[in-house]
């Protein structure tokens, strides 16, 4: 499967996710400290990291319809490998699976980190449908960029741009919407579309005032968009609407739609996420 944008550019998004195959069947590659979060990497490097390695292998056919990564362990800063699994091929679907490991593969050393279960599939032309619209909210270019003000290196490689809704405010309201691209105005493609659905903040924070340890366990997208409709896209925001529904001893979730600036939606996602609060006990 050549994805639509895949390897059409060569900035820091495409260095960090960068896969060498290993002439078995896997690949490997190494951390980047460019996306790295409190304690290791951020998780949308390492989900679009096993995405990437999916879509790279000769065997892929179609285009990504759906992706469901679990964050299994930390990452240690160093060389990691991939390996990925076609489980099973329908007529116009693919199922794959892949794991992300480090430490010495011969003996009991060996840790899965990361795990991530694709979908893929051969699209037809049927009658459908969109329900709702993109959220009416101020242009980008209106808006002030927010990510130099933080002091993880990841949320540096995004150009966010706050619509509506912002953390650390306590009033109880977890909707926001943000306008969200590579910093670098990078072509969209999957790994940089599963990246984006990570930069989703963690709805706790628009709950409470002030920061607590978070960490995602898991993370689903869907992508509705079409290959031709993400290569529209180009190195445009997309517009990412979010909302937390409960969180409750100790894990929280949230759901968030993706929009483009036309108002085509390119993907939903959701995620549930461990977290430690006395504010939101």
């Amino acid at each position: 499967m050549n994805d639509s944008n895949a390897g059409a550019a060569t900035g820091a998004f495409d260095r960090a996710t960068a896969l060498t195959p290993d002439g078995a069947g896997g690949w490997t590659g190494h951390t980047d400290k460019s996306y790295w979060n409190m304690l290791g990497p951020y998780g949308g490097w390492s989900a679009a990291l096993l995405l990437k390695a999916v879509l790279s292998d000769e065997r892929a056919r179609g285009a990504p319809i759906s992706a469901t990564v679990s964050f299994c362990g930390a990452i240690a800063d160093g060389s990691f490998r991939i390996r990925t699994r076609l489980v099973r091929r329908n007529r116009s679907t693919d199922f794959w699976a892949a794991e992300l490991c480090q430490g010495d593969s011969e003996g009991d050393g060996e840790q899965v980190c990361g795990q991530i279960l694709v979908t893929m599939a051969e699209r037809r032309e049927t009658a459908g449908f969109t329900q709702g619209e993109r959220p009416a909210c101020r242009l980008p270019e209106e808006l002030t960029p927010v990510s130099a003000g933080s002091s993880f290196p990841w949320f540096q490689r995004y150009d966010i741009r706050w619509a509506a809704g912002r953390p650390f405010k306590g009033t109880g309201d977890t909707r926001s919407l943000t306008w969200v691209r590579d910093v670098e105005a990078r072509p969209l493609d999957h790994a940089l579309l599963l990246s984006i659905c990570d930069t989703v903040l963690p709805r706790v924070f628009f709950h409470q005032q002030t920061p607590s340890p978070i960490a995602t366990v898991t993370l689903n997208a869907y992508f509705h968009a079409t290959p031709e409709e993400i290569l529209a896209v180009g190195d445009d925001w997309l517009l990412l609407s979010a909302t937390g529904r409960r969180a409750h001893q100790g894990f929280f979730d949230h759901q968030a739609t993706l929009w483009s600036r036309d108002g085509t939606l390119i993907a939903t996602t959701e995620q549930l996420a461990w977290y430690r609060s006395v504010e939101t006990a």
